[in-house]
């Protein structure tokens, strides 16, 4: 692909992880809003912990706008640590989008390294 493509292709992917974060953290927030903060002794660990992993996901996610694989790492962890509490990966419906924004902002995170590889010509003149 020219240079030009593969610029448009990347920053496409970068915005499209970029909205999806500020989406989800504007959701939770209203989600926040909406119902309150419950106090630290109306719930149980358990969900004390599986807020721990969705705060991670978000934070990840903001964090991603800067350091795309440290956050993109981040939120992973985060999703991984709260499906392991919630006791599945693909719990809908807004779920999921936490991860497929975190593996966007990886494949930006190795642009440079994509666009190094790509393949050559092997035909010699």
């Amino acid at each position: 692909m020219p240079k030009s493509i593969n610029r448009i292709f990347f920053t496409t992917i970068r915005w499209t992880a970029r909205i999806m974060g500020v989406l989800l953290a504007t959701i939770f927030l209203f989600f926040l809003i909406g119902e309150g903060v419950p106090k630290p002794s109306d719930i149980t660990t358990r969900a004390m912990w599986m807020f721990v992993g969705v705060f991670m996901e978000i934070g990840g996610l903001l964090i991603a706008w800067r350091f795309e694989a440290i956050g993109a790492t981040i939120a992973l962890a985060g999703y991984l640590f709260f499906s392991l509490l919630e006791g599945g990966f693909w719990v809908p419906p807004i779920y999921p989008l936490f991860p497929i924004a975190a593996v966007l902002f990886l494949i930006c995170a190795f642009e440079g390294k994509i666009l190094k590889q790509s393949p050559k010509s092997t035909i010699d003149t």
